[in-house]
């Protein structure tokens, strides 16, 4: 058990980010909308895949990707067969 302390650290950390994030979420709830904070959410969640692209080193797969998506059709729903 010599490892003991660095885990409990690492759950007392976590535990407390936690708690200070959902306290944080619900005030934000509370002086603005759900609907801005859904918004600020989804907002996040691009921001992390973009980030965790560029630190794998991902960046140019993803750009292929965002080239070939913006050459196709704005209609792409309702092509004619």
């Amino acid at each position: 058990m010599e490892n003991s302390a660095g885990v409990a650290l690492v759950l007392l950390c976590s535990s407390a980010i936690a708690l200070l994030y959902n306290v944080v979420h619900a005030l934000m709830i509370k002086k603005t909308s759900a609907v801005t904070v859904t918004v600020l959410g989804e907002v996040k969640v691009v921001g992390l895949l973009i980030l965790s692209a560029i630190l794998l080193g991902k960046t140019h797969s993803c750009l292929q990707w965002w080239h070939k998506t913006s050459e196709q059709p704005q209609n792409r729903w309702h092509q004619s067969n």
